[in-house]
């Protein structure tokens, strides 16, 4: 009896428990409670780019809170703003006194670097090491080619979270692979520029 109910339960399948995240730069605020209602669990606010803000970003972030939805927030460093450090603390005291949870460094535009990828790894360290003198919570967006054309075969930042772009239409994490150092994703964007809630969002994957 014992023995039928281990092989029982070997053979049932491992449920995973998957969330739907969104992204966007536009102003998002009216509508939370609409995507609260979509079946979305956590907003990723575009902050900061460089040497400058996203204007919607405060009050999207309070919406969100107010909605019952976690957020994140992403950030584009860039080397042609130069000062690493200021690039960050600038966006640290901006965002100031918002609710959110992770800063997710956005690695992918090719127009924010060198065509040197040392050159490009050294200001992504002092980016990096900035966040964390600053003791925040950090994860990583990009997408693979991009990503060894700007870093090269670099793993230093592998120890923190992934959230990949790979838009196939699919909420899952068939087919990644794995990339300068990074096993597995934490979050996958499988959709862009997707109509919802009356306007224009990013839709990601995570467990």
């Amino acid at each position: 009896m014992l023995a039928s109910l281990v092989i029982a339960l070997i053979a049932i399948p491992l449920l995973v428990s998957s969330k739907l995240a969104f992204d966007s730069v536009n102003d998002l605020a009216k509508q939370m409670l609409c995507f609260k209602k979509a079946g979305m669990t956590r907003y990723i606010a575009s902050a900061w780019g460089g040497r400058t803000h996203n204007m919607y970003v405060l009050k999207n972030l309070r919406a969100a809170k107010e909605a019952g939805i976690a957020a994140d927030v992403y950030f584009h460093p860039s080397y042609h703003y130069g000062n690493p450090q200021k690039q960050v603390q600038d966006a640290i005291k901006y965002l100031a006194g918002s609710h959110y949870d992770r800063i997710w460094l956005d690695i992918e535009a090719n127009s924010n670097w060198t065509a040197h990828t040392d050159v490009n790894v050294k200001f992504i360290s002092q980016i990096y090491a900035e966040f964390k003198a600053q003791n925040k919570k950090l994860g990583v967006y990009t997408e693979q080619s991009v990503y060894e054309k700007i870093v090269g075969k670099w793993t230093e930042l592998s120890t923190l979270p992934l959230w990949y772009a790979d838009v196939n239409h699919k909420k899952d994490y068939h087919g990644f692979r794995p990339f300068n150092g990074w096993n597995k994703p934490a979050m996958k964007q499988y959709e862009i520029t997707v109509q919802m809630c009356n306007t224009y969002v990013d839709l990601n994957y995570y467990e």
